[in-house]
């Protein structure tokens, strides 16, 4: 039975990745799938990455005063840190630019298996048979719009790896199904609220939108969570665990901008101003229209 369960979640696993990699890999010119914000993306991942070998070098450059500090306000931390990471993985290869650019894909790609196996596991946890657990996370990690949006280094993939990782560490918490029995503290529970308080940070830095999501996710489960010494103490691992990764955010917009900003500020007056430009039906212009340079500058 555990084989069977093993080999299911496997094929849950493998078979997104392999579809997502064919979509993204086929093409004639990889390089050509990171553009807009994908570009963007990966070249703040780029600075983070020089600013890092610089300082370990002895070369410290404030942030205030790099463009490197300019792009991490605008993307977060989390986009530009993962795409760093991915690029020194392809740097490994010695494959140059394409070998890079090739290793942001592939990392995006493999997100498109772990989303669906996280579908598996929270469809296992909310009581769904193997069967039926299984053909939802196909249809997530088959799905067209998941497949091609694999071929671009974009935000969605991995805040909806957050999103998921979220939901399924808070929801392990819970007593399941209408089980009654006090649940006893145990260490493994610790971790897994520890965890979730690093997954809302990330999920909200890698997509800031879902703040409120993710606000509504854990006021749920602070509404089921059984008995009241234990919901404290797991409400405090949980603090813990978010205020350790959103310090050092913290502590960079302070340097940067001169104050702090839980979440990075994505060009909130440009893109409004853009949206409401019907000249130009919502469509970023470039160079920008007046009434753009208006609306933004006010």
């Amino acid at each position: 039975m555990k084989i069977k369960s093993v080999l299911t979640q496997l094929v849950v696993f493998l078979l997104p990745i392999l579809a997502a990699l064919y979509n993204t890999l086929e093409r004639a010119d990889v390089a050509g799938s990171i553009i807009w914000d994908s570009a963007h993306y990966v070249l703040a991942g780029n600075l983070v990455s020089t600013w890092l070998t610089d300082m370990s070098h002895g070369h410290f450059v404030n942030p205030h005063d790099c463009e490197m500090g300019y792009s991490l306000l605008l993307d977060g931390m989390i986009m530009p840190s993962f795409a760093a990471l991915l690029v020194q993985v392809g740097s490994f290869f010695q494959g140059g630019k394409d070998s890079a650019y090739t290793a942001v894909l592939v990392g995006q790609c493999l997100l498109s298996g772990l989303n669906s196996l996280l579908i598996f596991r929270i469809s296992r946890r909310l009581g769904f048979s193997r069967t039926l657990s299984c053909a939802g996370g196909l249809t997530w990690g088959l799905y067209p719009g998941q497949v091609i949006g694999a071929s671009r280094f974009m935000s969605e993939p991995l805040a909806a790896t957050m999103s998921l990782i979220f939901v399924l560490l808070l929801s392990s918490l819970l007593p399941r199904a209408k089980s009654t029995e006090p649940r006893v503290l145990t260490v493994k529970d610790l971790l897994k609220a520890f965890a979730a308080g690093i997954s809302l940070v990330l999920l909200t830095h890698t997509k800031a939108v879902m703040a409120p999501v993710a606000v509504f996710i854990l006021a749920l489960t602070l509404l089921n969570l059984r008995p009241k010494h234990r919901a404290v103490t797991l409400v405090g691992v949980f603090a813990t665990g978010a205020f350790i990764v959103i310090t050092p955010w913290l502590m960079f917009t302070q340097a940067t901008m001169h104050h702090r900003t839980l979440l990075p500020e994505r060009m909130p007056g440009f893109n409004t101003a853009i949206g409401l430009d019907r000249d130009v039906d919502g469509w970023a212009p470039f160079p920008k229209t007046e009434y753009v340079n208006l609306v933004e500058h006010d």
